[in-house]
């Protein structure tokens, strides 16, 4: 059973090393050039400041969200109580979110090729969010057999 809390915690580990990577990225994106991510917008009627501000913002929410996976990660990695728990509430949380954006990238899949390979991306992540959800179930309840309770 070990095995599998390692498998998720590096799943973890890696999910959040990349969600705080994009965080930063896209604060320092948001800070240094928001009229780039503006041009690329269609026409709107909105400046690049509250582009910039709505960027920054997603980066410091994704840069959060990393966070929170790398310390649920660590928590696995060291037997937490509480990990288990945040593990599956946490990667439960982002299948739903993974699932439903990959099939609104599947139903806009006329529009673009890209959108076709978003949803597939999107679909694989929703389902190693998924496993590592039954992953620490499965462990959470053979270590609740084992203890008799």
């Amino acid at each position: 059973m070990a095995r599998r809390t390692t498998l998720v915690s590096r799943f973890l580990l890696l999910a959040g090393a990349v969600m705080l990577l994009v965080g930063a990225v896209a604060v320092a994106v948001a800070v240094v050039d928001p009229e780039a991510v503006k041009a690329r917008l269609p026409e709107v009627v909105i400046d690049a400041a509250a582009v910039g501000g709505a960027l920054a913002a997603l980066g410091v929410v994704a840069g959060a969200l990393g966070l929170a996976h790398l310390v649920v990660a660590i928590g696995l990695r060291v037997g937490a109580r509480w990990s288990a728990t945040a593990s599956v509430v946490l990667c439960a949380m982002l299948a739903v979110l993974a699932l439903a954006a990959a099939i609104a990238a599947g139903v806009s899949a006329g529009r673009s090729p890209a959108f076709v390979v978003t949803g597939i991306g999107l679909a694989l992540l929703g389902a190693a969010y998924t496993s590592s959800v039954v992953a620490v179930i499965r462990l959470m309840r053979a270590e609740q057999g084992a203890s008799g309770s």
